[in-house]
């Protein structure tokens, strides 16, 4: 599972309406899948922009992409853009992954809990590896178990480190944080260790997460709100996401399976 984020995690900043939600994204991609489908899908889009910019190699960023700077400006170009749209839409809707988004209102974090706070992503972060852990299961049989672990992108040395920390403690107990037994949460996933990585890297499934984690953090928002959806851009990219990428109970549902708002 690939992990992106959406905002801030510092509480401080739930006081500014604009910075009051953090939204984490999860994209479950299968790793024979990931190698002969999503990378090289990822590489295709890619091959619209130059290899490298200002001695970096070029991948792809959603922020970058919509201001259509730097290696990006060929997207100026009304036909370039259409193309790559189009293009970018199509792996979207036909690679084969799952979704899972969780978002957490900061402010109301603080009202409810007055002596206790959870890190807003160590939270968000938890709410993703339980219900993977739990998706996990549901993928398993009796003559094969469903393994995986998570990778989230490099934020900063102190951040990734107590990041490190949370997610060791949850593995190692998810008791006191989840429902979820601890022997469950340890089957399901192959280390104690949150791996990281850099989208700059060209990891393809950190830039696919990058892509959809606005667009899905602005669906479940809209959904929390009863909210109208538009038909923006990216209100598309969440069509598709919402119509076929959530994660769902076998009955259908999404939210509390594939979405999650917080606390």
């Amino acid at each position: 599972m690939y992990v992106d984020e959406v905002g801030q995690a510092n509480l401080a900043t739930s006081v500014h309406d604009q910075e009051r939600y953090l939204s984490l994204t999860g994209v479950i991609v299968e790793s024979n899948h990931d190698r002969e489908m999503l990378q090289p899908g990822i590489d295709r889009l890619r091959g619209y922009f130059p290899q490298s910019w200002r001695g970096k190699p070029v991948t792809l960023h959603r922020q970058e992409v919509l201001r259509r700077q730097g290696p990006f400006k060929i997207l100026l170009d009304d036909n370039v853009r259409f193309r790559f749209n189009a293009d970018l839409m199509s792996l979207i809707r036909h690679l084969d992954y799952v979704v899972i988004t969780a978002v957490i209102d900061k402010r109301a974090h603080l009202e409810k809990y007055q002596t206790w706070h959870f890190d807003p992503y160590h939270y968000c972060l938890t709410a993703l590896a339980e219900r993977y852990a739990r998706f996990l299961e549901g993928q398993s049989t009796t003559s094969e178990l469903a393994t995986g672990d998570v990778q989230a992108e490099v934020r900063g040395k102190r951040e990734d480190k107590r990041l490190k920390q949370a997610y060791m403690s949850f593995y190692n107990d998810s008791a006191h944080l989840t429902a979820i037994p601890t022997a469950s949460i340890q089957r399901a996933l192959t280390s104690r260790e949150l791996k990281f990585g850099n989208k700059n890297d060209n990891i393809a499934g950190l830039q696919l997460a990058d892509l959809i984690a606005y667009p899905c953090y602005q669906r479940v928002k809209a959904r929390q709100f009863g909210q109208e959806c538009g038909a923006s851009f990216g209100e598309q990219i969440a069509d598709i996401i919402e119509g076929s990428k959530f994660r769902r109970s076998a009955m259908g549902t999404i939210k509390g399976y594939g979405t999650k708002w917080l606390p």
